[in-house]
């Protein structure tokens, strides 16, 4: 599955009925960095097409959505398990850095099991 685009007022839903990792990328159309992230999500898309869902929502600049999800700068990656939020990226990664990140929160994610092991951060 490619990365898929989601309206802002379906979001919820979105989230709601996710089973499994879900990556979302918060982006506005006017910010440069964002295009360039959306074209390494689209890249990534396709190797970690079983291992985790990628979507996006470009927000408009007086949404909602970036007070509800408290949302301090854009972009900003979410990853849910299911519908909880359990990671979140704020800064911006080079592609090697956003593809490390996949490899280690896929696998963390698979084998964690009941385990409480921390996931891993602070990559970049």
């Amino acid at each position: 599955m490619l990365l898929t685009r989601h309206a802002p007022d379906a979001i919820h839903d979105v989230i709601a009925e996710n089973q499994g990792l879900f990556l979302l990328n918060f982006s506005l159309p006017s910010i440069h960095i964002c295009a360039h992230l959306r074209a390494d999500l689209e890249r990534l898309s396709i190797p970690f097409e079983t291992a985790v869902d990628m979507g996006e929502v470009q927000l408009p600049p007086d949404s909602g959505l970036i007070r509800e999800f408290e949302l301090t700068s854009i972009p900003t990656l979410l990853l849910f398990q299911d519908s909880a939020e359990i990671e979140r990226v704020e800064q911006f990664w080079t592609f090697d850095t956003l593809e490390e990140y996949l490899h280690l929160v896929t696998a963390y994610y698979a084998a964690r099991g009941d385990d409480n092991t921390p996931p891993p951060r602070n990559l970049g």
